[in-house]
């Protein structure tokens, strides 16, 4: 692990900033702390009133507000270090239509209504829901990279989300919803 500071050289007055993205892994009502676990795997308990005033969580709202794409994109591309909850539809991969083309032919139904469904699936994606933060955003492209802080640090945990197809975003205590 990197060390980024000599605590000993530490002086009153010094002053420090961190970064860190944290899942509650335990809470003890009784003391007020809630034992939480970074991505670095190291783990230790902290006050209530910490993550009360100094954290802000990737499910949780105070309120609902109906944007419109433009707005939620907005919203996305401003939300620097904050950890959010992202809805949007998964680029269609080729495997997912060679399956889907597949499952249409083996089932002998041909029908105008049967393949307009199987076009209307392979046109949209599958639903997704991560929960990340920003790594950097292309608004020429449409896209933005994302940390899926849901996989294994050391994996490949950068998403693409393409800005066209979001449904739905939790940041800093707001909900956005497509008007």
């Amino acid at each position: 692990m990197e060390k980024r500071t000599d605590a000993t050289a530490i002086r009153p007055g010094t002053m420090l900033s961190r970064i860190s993205y944290m899942q509650v892994v335990g809470a003890n009502p009784r003391r007020k702390t809630l034992t939480v676990r970074n991505q670095e795997g190291l783990q230790w308990d902290i006050s209530e009133n910490i993550i009360e005033n100094e954290a802000f969580s990737a499910d949780q709202f105070e309120e609902t507000v109906k944007v419109s794409r433009t707005e939620m994109v907005e919203a996305l591309e401003n939300a620097g270090d904050s950890v959010f909850t992202i809805v949007f539809n998964k680029k269609v991969s080729e495997k997912a239509v060679r399956e889907a083309i597949g499952l249409l032919a083996d089932s002998a139904d041909f029908s105008a209504k049967a393949i307009k469904a199987t076009a209307k699936e392979l046109l949209v994606g599958e639903e997704r829901t991560l929960i990340g933060h920003m790594a950097s955003t292309e608004p020429k492209m449409g896209r933005s990279q994302v940390v899926d802080l849901e996989k294994a640090p050391g994996t490949h945990r950068l998403r693409l989300v393409d800005h066209r197809t979001i449904k739905q975003l939790i940041l800093r205590n707001v909900q956005y919803v497509l008007k």
